[in-house]
């Protein structure tokens, strides 16, 4: 349940990678939450603040439009931990 859960975020950040940043909509948001629940359900609790820093940092790159360069770093800056941690993870399995 774990791998199946981690590879479902990799697709969903390869996904978010390939469309761009600026086509992610809130049913993106939306699964990156239920991802965010289920790996505190398993008791993953590092990967599921990751998460919810990406969520954050994604809705404020889409309300604020005075630092968009700033917010698109944070975005980046995200989704570069998240990688970082699935790799680390399934170097174990």
């Amino acid at each position: 349940m774990i791998f199946d859960t981690i590879r479902e975020l990799e697709m969903l950040l390869s996904d978010i990678t390939f469309s761009g940043i600026n086509n992610i909509d809130y049913s993106t948001i939306e699964k990156i939450e239920k991802l965010a629940d289920r790996f505190e359900k398993i008791s993953m609790h590092n990967i599921k603040v990751l998460l919810i820093e990406l969520i954050q940092s994604i809705k404020k790159y889409k309300s604020d439009n005075d630092n968009k360069k700033t917010n698109i770093k944070e975005v980046s800056s995200n989704i570069a931990k998240i990688e970082f941690y699935i790799r680390n993870s399934l170097s174990y399995e």
